[in-house]
């Protein structure tokens, strides 16, 4: 029996009973659906993660960190991790010495602090960094919406927009030549410090001179900018007097680095040396390598999950056929009464269950991109309700995935009608041409 009246019969079969056809292709579309949602979740997070690193400020940049430690090797299969090393104190004494490696075009402390501000009498929460002018990229300088870059070693400061917006100012001109006052710091993950001055000492006050978008100098936190001296003096500010009598060297010390080499030939050599010196290093491919190790576990899992709906469906198409037998065990016997083999009639149940799958999985994978849809738009009007400028794609429904979504519906569809086609062809003829 050729392959194309094997599809005929195997399709006239499955077009008499459409009720059940439907319902069955609809249980495995649902499976399907559940499984392209699941996974393109996590390809999605994934993917909006790695754009978001991906700018030109990280792909020359290397943060310079105390203790040597590959954290990628902790997410990488079977990976032999070694111990981290005894922590290794970063000073200004450091910083010269890495300012003498090939390569670098700046190298600066890298701390971010959070401090509690006011503009006229609004105030908000955020995070200061000092820069000094050679770290000023040009992707900050083209996110700016309005005004000028800070000056060095002044008390001006380039402020966030999307922050501007959440304190009330809708125009962000408006904000420029304003005064953001500090009246609180503190290091990361501990609580701010209040400021107060003392006796001749300058205020913690700086005039602001422009604004620049967070959205496409991918800042998720809400900054401010400001030199690096002014940063540098706004850190010492937040140490408490029991931290400072403990350790007096404190102030001297930082906990990061961060190097910016002159071209990204230059980021595998430089993060070598650094390493040489004892530092730990981390660049934008560590940090790539980590997210995709991750984020490998992360699909598995919610593979998993949305499988358990496939998992279902392989019982209602095994069921489907089983009761299909029942149904058509005279017609088995005169086909096998007339020459049908038994390979000819486990072929016909096979191609059901294959074509079971196919439609299912066509509709699943339809059905799943519109829901992923969906999903995306609400996150993106729920974004744009809070104040984000950006759109959101949580799902992303590829073309591998759906084209392996339908390839593995119908693997599965084909190894649940195994069973009742190797039933179906083992019927004795004679017992099944008496069957009524």
């Amino acid at each position: 029996m050729k392959f194309s009246d094997l599809s005929e019969l195997a399709l006239a079969n499955l077009w008499r009973q459409k009720l059940r056809t439907l319902l069955t292709v609809v249980g495995v579309a649902v499976g399907v659906a559940a499984l392209v949602l699941m996974v393109s979740l996590g390809i999605g997070i994934k993917r909006a993660i790695l754009k978001q690193m991906d700018s030109t400020n990280l792909l020359t940049e290397v943060a310079v960190l105390p203790i040597k430690f590959d954290l990628a090797a902790l997410f990488r299969p079977r990976a032999k991790v070694d111990a981290p090393t005894a922590p290794k104190k970063i000073t200004q004494e450091t910083i010269e010495a890495l300012r003498g490696i090939e390569g670098i075009r700046a190298v600066y402390p890298n701390f971010n602090l959070f401090v509690h501000f006011k503009i006229d009498e609004t105030q908000s929460a955020g995070e200061l960094y000092g820069l000094p002018p050679e770290a000023i990229t040009e992707a900050l300088q083209e996110a700016l919406i309005c005004g000028r870059m800070f000056a060095d070693a002044t008390r001006e400061a380039l402020v966030s927009g999307d922050m501007m917006k959440d304190m009330g100012f809708a125009d962000p001109a408006l904000v420029i030549g304003k005064k953001v006052v500090l009246t609180a710091a503190g290091q990361r993950g501990r609580r701010p410090r209040k400021l107060t001055l003392k006796e001749g000492e300058e205020p913690f006050e700086f005039e602001i001179v422009g604004v620049f978008d967070a959205g496409k100098y991918k800042s998720l936190a809400p900054r401010i900018y400001t030199s690096l001296a002014q940063g540098v003096r706004t850190r010492a500010a937040s140490f408490d007097k029991e931290t400072l009598a403990e350790n007096p060297g404190t102030l001297g010390e930082f906990p990061a680095l961060t190097i910016r080499v002159t071209d990204f030939s230059y980021l595998g050599k430089v993060k070598t040396e650094v390493e040489k010196l004892g530092y730990g290093t981390m660049t934008i491919q560590d940090l790539i390598e980590m997210v995709e190790n991750v984020f490998l576990v992360v699909e598995a899992l919610l593979g998993c999950v949305g499988g358990v709906g496939l998992l279902v469906s392989f019982f209602g198409i095994a069921n489907t056929m089983l009761m299909s037998i029942l149904e058509r065990t005279r017609e088995i016997g005169i086909m096998k009464a007339v020459g049908g083999t038994r390979r000819n009639i486990a072929s016909i149940f096979l191609v059901e269950a294959s074509a079971i799958g196919l439609m299912g999985g066509g509709l699943g994978i339809f059905g799943g991109w519109v829901l992923g849809q969906l999903g995306n738009a609400i996150a993106t009007w729920y974004a744009h309700e809070r104040g984000m400028t950006r759109d959101v794609a949580a799902f992303d429904v590829s073309l591998w995935l759906g084209g392996g979504a339908i390839v593995f519906s119908v693997v599965v569809s084909v190894a649940a009608g195994l069973y009742p086609a190797w039933r179906a062809a083992r019927l004795d003829p004679v017992v099944a041409l008496r069957h009524e």
